[in-house]
């Protein structure tokens, strides 16, 4: 995720600035997103397309993850977890919050998306060569929580406090750990997550 998200970050500024804007004090989603008019789809269309030019899911998923399984399952003996990658815009709009947003961050998730689920297919794809590891689905239980799971309000892909609890007791359940830390994390998690 580290390594997708810089060179997106790049790219969104090289492209907003040759449209006349300058994104680089931006300290919110919704202050990004409120700088550009709805008219300029084109820019969209545009950082979409340089996107999907420079972060290939193939080669991403043929030069790191399957080496990273290959490596990591040869030496250990234990079980390993590998969450896939979420898209943190996933993000639900029809809040009143979000809902001045919704057209621009639906275009914006509409096309993280397909680089997401992307990277999924080729994690389970490789996953089925190794007995030791297994998939953490956080692009799935994610989906639509974005704003409530991560920190992406603040410009940052990273999970929230409540977003790293769902993770940890998801991890706990795939290791077949005991109920009642996953029960307190659950816990945990239930008395920090927004409604």
């Amino acid at each position: 995720g580290n390594d997708i998200i810089a060179p997106a970050l790049e790219i969104i500024q090289n492209v907003t600035k040759k449209y006349g804007y300058n994104v680089d004090d931006s300290t919110s989603v919704k202050e990004l997103i409120s700088t550009f008019s709805s008219k300029d789809q084109a820019m969209v269309d545009e950082v979409i397309d340089e996107l999907a030019n420079t972060i290939s899911t193939r080669t991403i998923s043929k030069n790191y993850v399957a080496p990273c399984f290959d490596y990591v399952s040869k030496h250990t003996n234990g079980k390993i977890v590998f969450q896939t990658v979420y898209n943190p815009f996933s993000i639900n709009t029809s809040s009143s919050e979000w809902a001045p947003y919704k057209s621009r961050l639906d275009n914006i998730n509409a096309k993280m998306d397909i680089y997401c689920s992307g990277m999924k297919k080729y994690y389970e794809k490789y996953v089925e060569d190794y007995s030791n590891i297994q998939l953490l689905d956080a692009y799935s239980h994610f989906a639509g929580h974005g704003e409530t799971l991560t920190n992406i309000e603040s410009i940052d892909i990273h999970p929230n406090q409540a977003g790293h609890l769902y993770l940890a007791a998801d991890t706990i359940s795939l290791l077949g750990g005991n109920s009642g830390d996953s029960d307190k994390l659950q816990a945990s998690y239930n008395s920090i997550a927004e409604p």
